[in-house]
C-alpha cells in the first residue's frame, strides 16, 4: 500500500509541475495567485512528509506508523483536489470547462 502512495504521489507532483506551465498564460500574477502556487506545492510536501517520516521509533513498523496518520494523509489529499480546481480554475474559465466535470 505505502509503495502504491508513493508512486501516486510521484504522479501527482509530476502532474502539478507540468500543468503549471499552464499559468504562463496568466497576464497579470498577483500575490495572492503566487500564495496559491506555493500553497499548493506546500501541500503536496506535507502528504509526501506524512507518507515518508523521519523517524519511525514510536511505532513497530510503517503501516502501524500510516494507520495513525491516516486522518491527516487523508485530510491532505482531499484539501489537494480541492485546490486542483482552484488551480484549474486560475487557468481561465475555457481552461475550466474544457476538463468537464
Amino acid at each position: 500500500m505505502h509503495a502504491a502512495w508513493a508512486v501516486y504521489l510521484l504522479l501527482t507532483i509530476v502532474h502539478f509541475w507540468w500543468f503549471e506551465l499552464g499559468l504562463s498564460k496568466v497576464d497579470r500574477w498577483t500575490f495572492g495567485l503566487y500564495l496559491f502556487v506555493i500553497a499548493y506545492g506546500v501541500l503536496l510536501f506535507l502528504i509526501c512528509t506524512i507518507l515518508f517520516p523521519d523517524r519511525l521509533d514510536q511505532y513497530s513498523n510503517s503501516e502501524q506508523y500510516f494507520f495513525a496518520r491516516k486522518a491527516w494523509f487523508y485530510g491532505l489529499l482531499a484539501a489537494v483536489f480541492l485546490v486542483d480546481v482552484g488551480d484549474s480554475a486560475f487557468k481561465g474559465p475555457a481552461h475550466l470547462h474544457a476538463l468537464g466535470l
